[in-house]
This record gives C-alpha cells, sequence and structure tokens, in this order.
C-alpha cells in the first residue's frame, strides 16, 4: 500500500510541476499588461487542479477520520468537538460577516460587488482570524503547560 501511494504521490506532484511550467511558460513577458487566451486556460487550469487537491485532500481527511472512528471508539468524542468547533466558528463568522456591510468596488463593472460576494469574503477573512487566533492560543498554551511540568 505504501507503495501505492509514493506512486500516487510522484504522479501529483508531476501534473502540480507540469501544469506550473504550463501557466509560466504561457504567461507572456512583456509589460504590456495585455493577457492572451493561452495564459487565462493555462491560470484556469491551474486553479482548477488546486480546487480538485484540495477536495481530494477533504476527502481523504474525512475517510481516514471516519475509518478511524470505526476501528477505536476512544477518538469519537473528540473528533465530534472539533466538528462542533468548526461549525460554530462558521457560523460565528457568517453572523459577524452578516452584521457589517462591506463595500468592495468592482473595478471591471463600476460600482460594488454585490453583498453575496461580499458577505462570503467577509466570512472567510473571519473564519481565517478565528484560526489564527485559536492557533496562537494553542500554541502558548502549550509552551506554558510544558514550562510547569
Amino acid at each position: 500500500m505504501k507503495k501505492v501511494l509514493n506512486i500516487l504521490l510522484i504522479v501529483l506532484l508531476a501534473i502540480t510541476v507540469a501544469l506550473c511550467a504550463w501557466a509560466v511558460i504561457a504567461t507572456p513577458a512583456s509589460s504590456s499588461g495585455a493577457i492572451d487566451a493561452a495564459a487565462c486556460t493555462a491560470v484556469a487550469y491551474n486553479i482548477v487542479w488546486a480546487y480538485l487537491l484540495f477536495v481530494g485532500t477533504i476527502c481523504a481527511a474525512l475517510y481516514c477520520a471516519i475509518v478511524g472512528m470505526v476501528k477505536s471508539s476512544t477518538g469519537i468524542k473528540s473528533t465530534l468537538v472539533s466538528v462542533g468547533v468548526v461549525v460554530v466558528v462558521v457560523a460565528a463568522s457568517y453572523l459577524i460577516a452578516k452584521g457589517h456591510e462591506v463595500l468592495i468596488p468592482n473595478i471591471e463593472k463600476g460600482g460594488y460587488f454585490g453583498e453575496s460576494e461580499t458577505l462570503l469574503s467577509s466570512a472567510s477573512i473571519w473564519v481565517a482570524y478565528f484560526a489564527m487566533a485559536g492557533a496562537i492560543l494553542s500554541a502558548l498554551w502549550s509552551e506554558i503547560t510544558g514550562a510547569f511540568k
């Protein structure tokens, strides 16, 4: 199984390198600011590939968590608490973002972006803030408890 996973890792890495090289080669070196269709296509494929890798990573993480819970019931409580915390953070971020009006200028069409786009952006930023604060507090807690042991 480990050999299969190593081969899969090499294949995924090769695809990623090829797509990145294509995007770099297709991007014009001129400073005129004109973007050709080949560069847009290369970047679009890179974005789609990044989304596919992201979704695959989430699916693999969920699969491993579920298999781990089925094999050993000791981690069920911590897994459910973790899922609950994620749901609370996302819901709180959405509610905070919903309570604030954010105006993001739409340079291409003039005016401002609609509420749905700005709500998603603002909620995502709040989730990142909460995650960053959690990581900092976790690191501090770990160091402080480690110092007293």
